[in-house]
């Protein structure tokens, strides 16, 4: 797959990867018992560059995706805490004549590491992809309404209902135009029949003469000169943001508050230094 992509990047077109290729890396990943967030966030990541569905096979593809990329982070949390819990999983035979010290016959972590693991999966969450990084928006009065897809799970939400949503969440609009409320940002608009992911959401603030972009690029401004609160204004609201705060960040890389603001921008991306270029092969995920 990275070997097609560099291939259309040579040709001058952008990278793109249609929703079924990311289904069967990830497969291909965890049919070689692959479980890391890097997974998750470097195929997710490519979604930044796919449109948004529009014909129904391709938005059930999508479901399918974001919710095996769900299932994936949570079983590579479970696998984090789980470690945490039992320290070394590893037993090592005793190699030496003398006895061993007391306990060692009794150490059996390795055992019980498929018993704690499945209960981590059971109770857990999806670890950093469920608590960083989150919004939480109203349905406004007089809207249509919304549909929160987690996890292949769709919940639907009334006007006047609160809907919390992250980053492998996809916000799903029917016969008519969902309007959204935010203290910060104001009002945001999904028109009818539409299928967004998180890299999608930017595109709401786009609209000409926009009150919420204006606020948001003042915000922006602020950060960069250095100023926390305003820093800390665009990390409640990255979900939607991130595109802009990414642009100006690139434009002003010499500011103050770059830093702080790249910092940020890695909470969204999962990842400290976004992935450029993809590997040869998925053998090159995997850890020596």
């Amino acid at each position: 797959m990275g070997a097609e992509l560099r291939a259309r990047a040579r040709a001058g077109a952008a990278p793109l990867v249609q929703d079924e290729a990311l289904l069967a890396a990830l497969a291909e990943a965890e049919a070689a018992g692959l479980f890391d967030d890097w997974v998750t966030a470097f195929l997710w990541g490519h979604l930044e560059r796919a449109p948004a569905p529009v014909a129904e096979p391709a938005r059930v593809t999508r479901r399918e995706l974001m919710h095996r990329l769900h299932a994936h982070a949570r079983v590579a949390a479970a696998m984090t805490r789980a470690r945490a819990e039992l320290q070394d999983v590893a037993f090592v035979p005793w190699r030496s004549k003398a006895a061993p010290p007391p306990g060692w016959r009794e150490q059996r972590r390795a055992l019980q590491l498929s018993s704690v693991l499945a209960r981590h999966v059971r109770d857990g969450d999806a670890g950093t992809w469920s608590r960083s990084v989150l919004i939480e928006l109203r349905v406004a009065t007089g809207s249509a309404p919304l549909t929160r897809v987690r996890a292949g799970a769709p919940e639907r939400f009334a006007a006047g209902q609160r809907v919390r949503v992250d980053r492998l969440d996809l916000l799903e609009s029917s016969a008519g135009e969902v309007v959204l409320e935010h203290a910060e940002l104001g009002r945001l608009t999904i028109s009818a029949d539409q299928q967004l992911s998180t890299w999608q959401l930017p595109a709401l603030l786009l609209a000409p003469n926009d009150p919420a972009r204006a606020r948001i690029e003042q915000t922006i401004t602020r950060a960069l000169a250095g100023d926390e609160r305003a820093a800390l204004s665009l990390e409640r609201t990255l979900v939607v943001t991130h595109a802009i705060v990414r642009a100006a960040v690139s434009a002003n890389a010499a500011e103050p508050g770059a830093p702080r603001l790249r910092m940020i921008l890695a909470l969204f991306d999962d990842a400290v230094v976004r992935a450029r270029e993809d590997p040869p092969s998925l053998a090159a995920l995997r850890r020596p």
